[in-house]
């Protein structure tokens, strides 16, 4: 018998309601943000195959010479972050993600794309994409992104920001 019926224990004192709030919103922009990015992991690498004709080698070599620009990380390069991601997988006995890709993060892909600029530039141009506006809307996703993911206070204009502008504005790269 539950001790809430025995007397001994109290019901919380924060109504069920008042705590699942934040929840739902984090849930529907955990999918949104969630199915975006996948989709782009997989626009990313379908274009980056055809790019390198289809030699993953080349195209994941590539990746060695872009550098991260944050500081405190301890890899010098997205290639780098990638491979020990993988490896911490093998280490703990997971069954590593077949592409290397699938690793990333929403600032790698950023980055992958300015790098490659060429490969998608007639592309986000017909769209009206142009590098900065693709940048910035990257940052601000991530900014939004981090906070969904780890349960932090969402502010309703971010969410706003993120449904009606941002989103919108990137998934054109799919049509």
């Amino acid at each position: 018998m539950s001790e809430l019926i025995k007397g001994r224990k109290r019901e919380p004192t924060i109504p069920i309601e008042k705590v699942t709030q934040p929840f739902k919103l984090h849930s529907e922009l955990f999918a949104l943000i969630g199915s975006f990015e996948i989709k782009l992991r997989d626009y990313l690498l379908k274009e980056m195959q055809t790019a390198f004709k289809e030699d993953k080698d080349e195209w994941y070599n590539q990746l060695k010479e872009i550098k991260l620009m944050d500081d405190q990380s301890p890899f010098k390069t997205i290639y780098d972050k990638l491979e020990s991601r993988r490896n911490e997988d093998l280490k703990n006995k997971i069954l590593p993600e077949e592409e290397l890709i699938h690793y990333a993060d929403i600032s790698d892909y950023k980055d992958i794309v300015l790098r490659n600029w060429r490969t998608f530039a007639n592309k986000f141009d017909r769209i009206n994409l142009s590098k900065e506006k693709f940048e910035h809307g990257m940052v601000e996703l991530n900014k939004t992104r981090r906070k969904v993911m780890h349960l932090r206070d969402v502010r309703p204009h971010e969410a706003k920001t993120l449904r009606l502008y941002i989103i919108p504005a990137l998934e054109k790269i799919f049509q």
